[in-house]
């Protein structure tokens, strides 16, 4: 890469850290230059250190289960710019030398939803004894089972901007009786 060149990616809030996407990532090493790609695996005081063949190297940063991000100084990275990391271990490549200048954020795109009361939603849906009613409670229960499912798909990758998307959709009225305090009550209001 040349000083000149831009990537994209999402300032991860930390100095220093960018989050990329597994096709950057894929750029980032096939334009490293030779054949083959050093790695870091590891952190603290133990590093091991291994050369990788490229398509083996991409094909790793490309797994489902990957989180990507540049890293620059303040921490130590000694060219080993891009690290994947999963549950298991971290691995540090060393993508060519690269500088913070480069980066560029990306701009995001958040889809559009309707907003939907939580409360209401959870309340109705067990409270309701008309069948086409409770048809619709369970579509609005499973949209919300979806989207908790991919909030924490996104939260796990470190894409924080998920949590205030997800509130975004999902409203809690104000003010309401708890659940509890219907019940106590004997039902709906």
């Amino acid at each position: 890469m040349n000083a000149t060149d831009k990537i994209t990616g999402t300032p991860e809030g930390r100095p220093g850290i960018w989050l990329i996407d597994s096709d950057t990532a894929a750029s980032l090493i096939k334009a490293a230059p030779g054949d083959a790609i050093h790695n870091l695996l590891g952190s603290g005081l133990l590093l091991l250190g291994a050369s990788w063949d490229k398509q083996a190297a991409i094909e790793h940063v490309q797994r489902e289960d990957m989180r990507l991000a540049l890293v620059f100084p303040p921490h130590l990275v000694a060219r080993h710019h891009l690290v994947a990391i999963n549950d298991e271990k971290r691995w540090a490549f060393d993508v060519g030398p690269l500088n913070e200048s480069m980066m560029v954020a990306m701009e995001e795109r958040r889809p559009v939803k309707i907003q939907c009361d939580l409360t209401g939603l959870l309340w109705n849906a067990g409270a309701n004894r008309d069948r086409k009613m409770r048809g619709w409670y369970q579509y609005g229960l499973a949209e919300l089972h979806d989207n908790l499912r991919e909030l924490r798909e996104r939260t796990s990758r470190g894409d924080m901007a998920a949590v205030d998307e997800f509130f975004g959709v999902y409203v809690f009225s104000e003010p309401t009786p708890s659940l509890r305090e219907r019940a106590d009550k004997g039902g709906a209001s």
